[in-house]
């Protein structure tokens, strides 16, 4: 009997039962831990192309319980690059995310890049972290991004990472010098 009761007041208050939710990374739960993925390939037509065409997609993404993305919608990406993004982002799988012994859906913001060489990837990435007009999310990401390119673009993550050390938003001056220090104590 009171099963139906509680069904009838979660239907009534339009409210679903507690662990059916989808939960928010950076929110609720921190971000799902990516266990498989590959980056789509920079298309081959685009590879001729003049002037080159390299950037960002941005991706929101809902994982299910398991970790397998069930939605993937473009939040602001390049014409050419969203679908292999949204292709690429379908096939990768997370780690699933577990609250209190129940595993859970969850959303988030994926980021899939696109360029040509590691230079033009610093470049960018180095003018994503410096932009103080941008979203500190994303100057957030091109930092950790800018952390995973060849030793041999050093100076140029090194001087990004420096102007951004001074950015009056706490958030982006703390991590800058968090990554600084990480590449310290790395000898990168």
């Amino acid at each position: 009997m009171t099963l139906p009761i509680l069904f009838g007041l979660l239907m009534l208050t339009a409210q679903s039962a507690p662990g059916t939710d989808v939960l928010v990374a950076g929110q609720d739960v921190p971000p799902p831990v990516r266990i498989k993925s590959r980056l789509p390939d920079y298309p081959e037509w685009l590879r001729q192309a003049t002037p080159r065409v390299q950037g960002v997609v941005m991706l929101a993404v809902t994982v299910d319980e398991e970790g397998r993305p069930e939605t993937v919608k473009v939040l602001r990406g390049i014409p050419m690059f969203d679908p292999p993004a949204v292709d690429a982002v379908k096939k990768w799988r997370y780690a699933p995310t577990v609250v209190d012994g129940v595993r859970r859906r969850v959303k988030f913001i994926e980021y899939v890049d696109f360029y040509l060489s590691d230079r033009d990837r610093v470049q960018d990435l180095g003018r994503l972290v410096r932009a103080t007009d941008g979203r500190p999310d994303v100057r957030l990401w091109a930092m950790g991004r800018l952390l995973q390119v060849p030793r041999n673009h050093h100076k140029e993550v090194m001087e990004a990472l420096a102007a951004a050390a001074k950015d009056p938003d706490p958030a982006v001056a703390g991590a800058a010098q968090a990554a600084l220090a990480q590449l310290a104590a790395t000898g990168r």
